[in-house]
């Protein structure tokens, strides 16, 4: 049995309440734990310190795990001795922002998983939990969380995976909220250079065209405006500090 995770904004939303459904029925879980107040890095940090279990999950309130998610996810983890491992998000888009990157996420080849990643997508995963304990995220991390964890991880000497198992992922948020704070945590956290800023920012242009011939949508090169704008916006990491570091 494992201990699950759950962190969220709204705790009596009917999404929230659909997520921990699916968690009841199909995860033999030891203790679940909601935290539902603080930044991300926050709230993550005081999950992880209530574990207990030598692997835990993350699940966030707008995933909904099936019956497969558990046996597929621990098989994995177990096959190759991972230090964590993520899934394959089965987007369900609220916003343009978020088709935007439903797009992108079609890229994924399930055929060539498991591969090492860089970066887990917390908000559905599985980490063996002796890797973490010592962990301690900056609470001013609103975005870009997944990444300090993932990096402390492999600091272990353990890998990250990303495995063939799709979770369903009921997501919104605006171009703001998934670009700009992006940025702006990345340049905190010292992971943007200028010169891979520039390199996202023109190349933005590139992986937008080659997604809109590909899938012969041409509102991606609009949608791209705005994704841009924010990414420009959020190099000003000043305005998006929720927490003073």
């Amino acid at each position: 049995m494992i201990d699950v995770c759950v962190i969220t904004k709204n705790p009596k939303s009917e999404l929230m309440l659909k997520c921990l459904k699916a968690i009841e029925e199909y995860i033999p879980y030891n203790k679940l734990i909601v935290v539902s107040e603080g930044t991300r890095g926050e709230a993550r940090q005081k999950c992880i310190e209530a574990v207990t279990s030598e692997i835990f999950a993350f699940i966030d309130d707008d995933v909904i795990v099936d019956e497969s998610w558990y046996s597929g996810m621990m098989f994995w983890m177990k096959k190759l001795n991972a230090g964590a491992v993520t899934g394959v998000p089965d987007l369900k888009p609220k916003t343009d922002a978020r088709r935007f990157l439903e797009l992108l996420i079609r890229e994924i080849d399930l055929n060539k998983l498991p591969q090492p990643i860089n970066c887990l997508h917390t908000g559905s995963c599985l980490i063996r939990t002796e890797l973490v304990k010592d962990i301690q995220i900056p609470r001013w991390l609103q975005h870009r969380e997944d990444l300090y964890i993932t990096e402390h991880i492999k600091a272990k000497g353990y890998e990250c995976y990303r495995v063939p198992i799709k979770f369903r992922h009921i997501a919104g948020g605006t171009w703001e909220s998934l670009y700009a704070e992006n940025i702006a945590n990345l340049r905190v956290l010292g992971k943007l250079t200028a010169k891979s800023y520039l390199r996202r920012t023109l190349g933005s242009w590139f992986g937008a065209l080659k997604l809109a011939l590909k899938h012969k949508e041409p509102k991606v090169m609009l949608w791209n405006f705005p994704r841009m704008f924010a990414m420009i916006k959020g190099y000003d990491w000043r305005r998006y500090l929720y927490v003073k570091h």
